[in-house]
């Protein structure tokens, strides 16, 4: 795992032309996302609303969720992100409940994404929005 975060952080320092950032503080603050996340599934009971695998991978300095290796959910410095139908983002954002996504400052915002800032993590609120962006991932589930 810390060879392919390594590289990213390697590969990030590079293509901005900057310093590449301490790889134990970019390490660790990836494996706090990750245990975050991993624990978010459990308490939450995640595997029990679909018969799809699902997995907690490293992603940059966060941690995505992927359900059948698609990604639908990151947690990361930005916040909570949820790939949904387009109608939902577009309604998360417009009410104010959710940002648009984006990684970097400067970066291009990520489509299909609502983010939520500072989500209080320990909330079961959340659970609608996992069932909402496991849908947006794989409609077939609407039949289950």
């Amino acid at each position: 795992m810390a060879v392919g975060i390594s590289n990213a952080s390697v590969w990030i320092g590079q293509m901005r032309g900057r310093k590449t950032p301490n790889l134990v503080v970019f390490y660790h603050m990836a494996k706090i996302y990750y245990e975050q996340l991993n624990d978010i599934v459990d308490r939450l009971q995640l595997r029990k609303i679909t018969p799809l695998s699902i997995e907690v991978k490293h992603f940059f300095s966060g941690a995505a969720l992927y359900l059948d290796d698609t990604i639908c959910v990151s947690i990361s410095p930005a916040g909570l992100a949820f790939k949904l139908a387009e109608a939902e983002v577009s309604k998360l954002i417009a009410s104010g409940k959710a940002l648009p996504l984006k990684y970097f400052p400067n970066g291009n915002i990520k489509k299909g994404y609502a983010l939520f800032k500072s989500p209080e993590l320990g909330s079961n609120k959340w659970k609608n929005y996992f069932h909402k962006a496991f849908l947006a991932q794989n409609p077939e589930l609407n039949q289950l």
